[in-house]
C-alpha cells in the first residue's frame, strides 16, 4: 500500500495508512476469534440475539455522537437512497446471522480466509469471464466487417490471359 513516490511527509502519511491497514485486520481477527469463543457454548438463538442487541446500542451511540450532522444533512427522500440502505442493512444482517453458524461448524481462521480471499474469487469468477466475453465480442465483430474473398482482381486475370 505505501510507496515510495513524493517527499518524506507523503510516505509517512502512507505508512500510517498501512499500519492502520494491519491493525484493523488484526482486529477484524481477533473480534472474530472471541465471536467463536462465545458461541461455542451457549444456545444460537441467545448468541445472536445478543450479538444484535450489543450491536444496535453499540452502533447507535457511535452514529449519533459521530454522524450526527451528516444525518441531518442527508437526503432521504429518494427511493434508491433508502433502498441502498435497505439492501446494506438486510446484508449485514445476513452476514451477521451466519457468521455464528459458520463459527459453530468451522472455526473463525476459516471465516477470515474466506472473507480475505473474496477479492480473488471476485476476479476468478467475474473479472476473467467478463474478459473472456469481451474479447469474444471483439473478435466476432471483426469477423463481420468484411467478407474476405481471395480471388485475384479482374485486371490480373486479363493479363494472363493476353499473355496466353
Amino acid at each position: 500500500m505505501s510507496s515510495t513516490r513524493g517527499s518524506g511527509a507523503q510516505v509517512r502519511i502512507l505508512g500510517k495508512g498501512d499500519a492502520f491497514m494491519i491493525l484493523s485486520a488484526m482486529l477484524y481477527g481477533f473480534t472474530n476469534a472471541t465471536e467463536e469463543f462465545f458461541v461455542k457454548r451457549p444456545p444460537l438463538y441467545e448468541v445472536i440475539g445478543q450479538l444484535g442487541m450489543w450491536g444496535t446500542l453499540i452502533n447507535g451511540i457511535q452514529a449519533s455522537a459521530l454522524e450526527h450532522h451528516d444525518m441531518t444533512l442527508a437526503s432521504w427522500n429518494g427511493a434508491a437512497d433508502v433502498g441502498f440502505f435497505v439492501a446494506y442493512t438486510a446484508a449485514m444482517f445476513f452476514l451477521y446471522t451466519t457468521a455464528p453458524l459458520l463459527y459453530r461448524s468451522a472455526s473463525s481462521p476459516f471465516y477470515d480466509i474466506g472473507m480475505l480471499t473474496s477479492d480473488f474469487y471476485g476476479l476468478l469468477f467475474v473479472w476473467i469471464p467478463g474478459l473472456f466475453l469481451f474479447v469474444l465480442m471483439i473478435a466476432r465483430e471483426a469477423e463481420e466487417q468484411g467478407k474476405v474473398d481471395p480471388r485475384r482482381p479482374a485486371y490480373i486475370q486479363r493479363r494472363q490471359e493476353e499473355q496466353v
